[in-house]
């Protein structure tokens, strides 16, 4: 602040107060004294401070160190400091944070560690401050029913995320509590028991824990040692067991479990002998031995018997000391007894032979027949005792027929009465062979081929030279054969053959001669290797059950297919291969076939070089 003041001047020359400027004379005798005056109105400032500890005043370079009201004046204008000195004060707080703090003296946020200031007048606080980063660790646990937590010593019962601060670190803790279960199982065993839970075997009683999380498995187990007895029987069809009272038909050995005790039977079942008392007669006045079997049983009537027509039985007892009984049997006793056990065999498609139980004391047997339906009967002729059998010929085929037989006592005169009628059925005709074929032809081999005939016994197969023609060179099959191979044939030459069936029951069912078939030799002879492909096909076993077998033995690579045929021609099974030179066996599942006939074929690249029949049976 600049203040103006009246200045004034007085002289003391003449002690005269001035005002203002000017030139002023004195005259004092002779001198004169003069005043050259100037006057310069007087100014003023006054500056307000106030300092910490001291104070610089700039006007006049002069430190103060107190309180006060202080001039400087300097020629006609006056500086006044109105001045005020306060001690300085400090403080200092020490702090530290994690990441980062923020000071209340200034509400700044601090984020790194150092020393920072706040001055407000002449206090200034100070903060000593230490910045950590914060870290954590998450354990993640899981206990049953409760879990103490080893970083604050800490007992948690329920599930949770869980924090423990130490400083600038948290441990985290994730924690889930299953509430713990258990369950007993009581088990007893023989010997030994395997424990499913753990798959662990026990062979003594106890209690055994398995812990799988909070779950408890408990076994309560007693172990029983083993006991077992064996009981050696044999019975005759069939055996009653006390021990279980069950029956049994058939020798093996059984047990029965009772508990830790075995009961072990090792049983023989012998069968019953199979015991039976034939039918027999004999004219009045003779006797008849009576016929039981097996030998050495007991009758239950007088042998040899001559009394009455009555019936007997047969009792025999075997070496295992088992005993049967025969069903009755009877005795005739007439004037001509009827004939008895009349049966057939050796039924064929134009022939059959009749059989029929002899009878004591008959001289000769007579047989008629005839064709089921028809009016008049046939003579099938006589037959002299103690024959017991006839054939009949010239029947037809596929027919069905009823046959009698009747006995002499030995006057023609009296003829005993006719038998029962047996009835039976002549079989189809036997058909001739088809589908002939010749394969494998070289200069001096050939094989013939054709299709099976059902129920085939054998065949007969000629052939002869067809210019001429030349005489027939006969030969013979088997049943099962499907082809025959001839050698010894000449070079170029043109052959006729043949071939009928013999069929079952042979020799009564001969069919007739097929068609004439034809074939001619090559012009040269095969090769070694050619001869040894053609011969070296097995096929076994026949009869097969479950698989057949083929072995092939090949000099060169070839592909090999074997084909299954059932008798109406139907392919039913194939399995093809491809073999190098050696020998190689092909196996063919028969389980899903039926049982009976099947023609099996053998190809080799493309060419048949085999054909056989199998039988298939359980």
């Amino acid at each position: 602040m600049v203040d103006w003041f009246d200045i004034t001047y007085t002289w003391s020359v003449n002690n005269t107060t001035y005002t203002s400027s000017g030139t002023y004379t004195s005259v004092n005798g002779c001198h004169t004294e003069i005043l050259d005056l100037t006057i310069t109105p007087s100014t003023s400032n006054t500056s307000v401070e106030s300092a910490c500890d001291s104070y610089t005043w700039s006007v006049n370079n002069t430190t103060y160190t107190s309180s006060g009201t202080y001039t400087s004046v300097n020629g006609c204008h006056t500086e006044i400091l109105d001045l005020t000195i306060t001690p300085s004060t400090s403080n200092t707080s020490v702090e530290s944070a994690c990441d980062s703090y923020t000071w209340s003296v200034n509400n700044t946020t601090y984020t790194s560690s150092g020393t920072y200031t706040s001055v407000n007048g002449c206090h200034t606080e100070i903060l000593d401050l230490t910045i950590t980063p914060s870290t954590s660790n998450t354990s993640v646990e899981s206990a049953c029913d409760s879990y103490t937590w080893s970083v604050n010593n800490t007992t948690y019962t329920s599930s949770g995320t869980y924090t423990s601060v130490n400083g600038c670190h948290t441990e985290i803790l994730d924690l889930t509590i299953t509430p713990s279960t258990s369950n007993t199982s009581v088990e007893s065993a023989c010997d030994s028991y395997t424990w499913s839970v753990n798959n662990t075997t026990y062979t003594s009683s106890g209690t055994y824990t398995s812990v799988n999380g909070c779950h408890t498995e408990i076994l309560d187990l007693t172990i029983t040692p083993s006991t077992s007895n064996t009981t050696v029987a044999s019975g005759c069809d069939n055996y009653t067991w006390s021990v279980n009272n069950m029956m049994y038909t058939q020798s093996g050995t059984y047990t029965s479990v009772n508990g830790c005790i075995t009961e072990i039977l090792n049983l023989t079942i012998n069968p019953l002998p199979l015991v039976t008392a034939s039918d027999v007669s004999a004219c009045a006045g003779n006797s008849v031995n009576l016929i039981g079997s097996p030998a050495g049983g007991n009758f239950s009537v007088a042998n040899p018997y001559s009394g009455p027509s009555t019936t007997y039985t047969y009792t025999y007892t075997d070496g295992n000391g088992c005993t049967n009984t025969s069903a009755p049997a009877n005795i005739y006793m007439t004037a001509a007894p009827p004939v008895t056990g009349i049966n057939m065999s050796n039924v064929g498609g134009n022939s059959a032979t009749v059989n029929w139980n002899g009878i004591p004391g008959l001289v000769w047997y007579e047989i008629r027949y005839r064709a089921v339906g028809a009016g008049s009967w046939t003579g099938g002729g006589t037959q002299a005792a103690p024959t017991t059998f006839k054939n009949i010929i010239g029947l037809t085929a596929g027919t069905q027929y009823e046959i009698e037989v009747r006995g002499f006592c030995g006057n023609p005169n009296f003829p005993g009465p006719w038998s029962s009628t047996t009835i039976f059925t002549t079989s189809n005709a036997c058909v001739a062979p088809m589908n002939l074929n010749a394969i494998n032809v070289t200069g001096t081999t050939a094989t013939l081929t054709w299709t099976a005939v059902p129920t085939t016994n054998y065949y007969q197969v000629r052939y002869r030279t067809a210019a001429g023609p030349g005489a027939w060179v006969n030969g013979t099959a088997s049943g099962a054969a499907t082809s025959k191979n001839y050698t010894g044939l000449a070079l170029n030459t043109e052959y006729e053959w043949q071939i009928r069936a013999i069929c079952n029951p042979s020799p009564f069912s001969t069919g007739p001669w097929s068609a004439l078939a034809s074939f001619t030799t090559l012009a040269s002879k095969p090769s070694v290797e050619e001869i040894a492909l053609e011969n070296n096909i097995t096929v076994y076993p026949n009869p097969a059950t479950s698989v057949v077998m083929v072995d092939v033995t090949t000099e060169a690579a070839q592909q090999t297919v074997v084909k299954l045929y059932d008798l109406s021609g139907r392919l039913v099974k194939q399995m093809q291969a491809q073999h190098e030179s050696g020998a190689h066996t092909m196996t063919i599942s028969l389980s899903e076939l039926s049982n009976g006939m099947y023609t099996v074929q053998v190809i080799c690249n493309d060419v048949l070089k085999h054909t056989s029949k199998i039988s298939k049976q359980d």
